[in-house]
């Protein structure tokens, strides 16, 4: 156990719902002014993290891409590079390795530095940052996880109907639901209640209106409303604007997680232990029993696209809420 150990850097590689999954174990570390803590991610990863702490200082590493081909070769070898220098600028701190690869073990090796390094298990997304949770303060660190978990309690807000953000694309589109699922969804929930749909991609706003509206009612589109969030933080707002977040599995659902907001997960395909927030408040609407759920697939092989997403029960909620 790691526990006198005060300054760290921290490399991650992760992509955003993995990273949203891995900062509900991180958060007892983040929020420790005890810790002196370097974070080297992306630009996206690291404006969620700043959502969280004013404690951790910051360094941005694009993204690495996973894979074996040219583009993945030139970022790793610019990635390795600046590993290195940002090594060698703190050279007190214990380096940990989030999600290690080929490019990364090549630049702590090189460095001659000792990395403790956390590869992804076949656990949940974020079991990467709870082993190093418990390598940094034993047990006690996981306990303390699920305590933050409890006292993150959301802003009062005063509204003047009720309003749920709906988020029904997953990373993959085998986890997304697809666009008459979401028609659905709509046209079912209660007059009174406004729905909000934030996207981060302007081409998939635009799709969306184009595709959705004509499959909805009158009264949906009144009540729905598409928001365009540019920036990290704008999608952070908008989910915290709801009165509740129904959703796939995606980076949403983590960051509601985080938030200790009240959340509903519909989840289609993927295993509910790996992919589920570990936020113990987060509501989990599990696949449909059929032959071939769970699977691991990205692509599905249903004759009906998506039809393990439990959707009766989502819109039963919905209603009842």
């Amino acid at each position: 156990m790691l526990i006198d150990c005060k300054k760290i850097i921290i490399f991650e590689h992760y992509r955003l719902g993995d990273t949203a999954a891995g900062l509900f174990w991180l958060r007892p570390i983040l929020q420790d002014d005890l810790f002196d803590v370097i974070y080297v991610s992306d630009s996206v990863n690291i404006g969620l993290v700043k959502c969280f702490t004013n404690n951790a200082k910051f360094e941005t590493l694009k993204r690495w891409r996973r894979g074996y081909n040219l583009q993945s070769f030139f970022y790793g070898f610019i990635g390795s590079i600046k590993m290195r220098y940002i090594l060698k600028r703190y050279p007190t701190h214990v380096a940990f390795d989030i999600r290690p690869d080929i490019f990364s073990r090549i630049a702590t090796f090189s460095s001659k530095r000792k990395v403790y390094r956390y590869p992804l298990v076949e656990e949940n997304f974020g079991s990467c940052y709870k082993t190093m949770l418990i390598n940094l303060y034993g047990k006690r660190g996981v306990e303390t996880a699920f305590k933050l978990a409890k006292l993150a309690k959301k802003e009062l807000r005063n509204f003047s109907e009720k309003k749920i953000i709906f988020c029904p694309f997953g990373s993959i589109k085998n986890k997304s639901l697809t666009i008459e699922q979401i028609a659905r969804f709509i046209n079912n929930a209660p007059e009174h209640i406004e729905i909000d749909i934030p996207l981060e991609n302007k081409k998939k706003y635009n799709e969306l209106k184009r595709d959705l509206e004509p499959l909805l009612s009158t009264e949906s589109r009144k009540k729905l409303t598409y928001i365009y969030s540019k920036t990290i933080l704008d999608l952070v707002e908008v989910i915290k604007s709801g009165e509740a977040v129904f959703c796939v599995d995606s980076a949403p659902v983590h960051i509601a997680a985080l938030y200790d907001l009240k959340t509903f997960e519909v989840l289609g395909p993927n295993p509910i232990d790996k992919v589920a927030p570990q936020n113990p408040n987060i509501n989990i609407i599990p696949a449909r029993k059929i032959s071939c759920a769970p699977c691991k697939k990205r692509t599905c092989s249903n004759v009906k696209t998506n039809d393990c997403f439990d959707l009766s029960t989502l819109i039963e909620v919905s209603k009842n809420f």
